[in-house]
């Protein structure tokens, strides 16, 4: 079943005067990378709808909506195809080299990045939040203090991936499957 969204079902309405749903597929092994990154490739560049099984795992498919005669599916199948290999190509490539660095060796890259002029840098946010972390676990939850100081000095790093550069709305999204790849 398709994996419906309203915000493109309503962008897909507008776009087509002659709407044929066309579904495509492409290799499985794309399913490797991260579910919301192929969702957010799909819908955000292609407006393709993805495709999920009735236990709502992700599957190598799609829906297309075609603006042409039915005719004409089997030629849209193709160049949909085409168009979503190459785009997950581009997504692999950027979560490979993503991953090929820990989010803690990031921490420093975060000095460049301003978030603020009066506050300054990320790195500089992210020292404060881990502060705060520290005063609420002491406060509530000493035995996770450790945990949750680090987790607060990484919750920005994705902010400086490839990914989340591509992708601004997978932010934290990625950070959590960095993290979990690093273990």
């Amino acid at each position: 079943q398709p994996v419906l969204d309203e915000d493109l079902l309503e962008t897909v309405v507008h776009l087509v005067e002659y709407p044929v749903p066309v579904l495509g597929s492409f290799p499985k092994e794309y399913l490797s990378l991260p579910k919301e990154l192929l969702i957010t490739v799909m819908k955000g560049h292609q407006k393709y709808f993805a495709v999920q099984n009735a236990e709502g795992k992700l599957t190598n498919h799609f829906v297309v909506i075609s603006n042409t005669s039915e005719e004409n599916a089997e030629t849209v199948t193709i160049g949909a195809e085409r168009v979503i290999k190459a785009r997950f190509e581009d997504a692999r490539f950027y979560f490979e080299e993503d991953t090929r660095k820990a989010l803690f060796e990031r921490l420093d890259e975060l000095r460049k990045v301003t978030f603020q002029e009066k506050l300054g840098s990320l790195y500089d946010k992210t020292e404060r939040l881990a502060s705060l972390m520290d005063f609420l676990s002491d406060k509530i939850l000493p035995s996770a203090r450790d945990s949750l100081h680090r987790a607060a000095l990484l919750a920005k790093t994705d902010l400086i991936t490839g990914v989340v550069r591509e992708f601004p709305e997978l932010q934290g999204t990625m950070g959590k499957y960095y993290a979990l790849h690093d273990g």
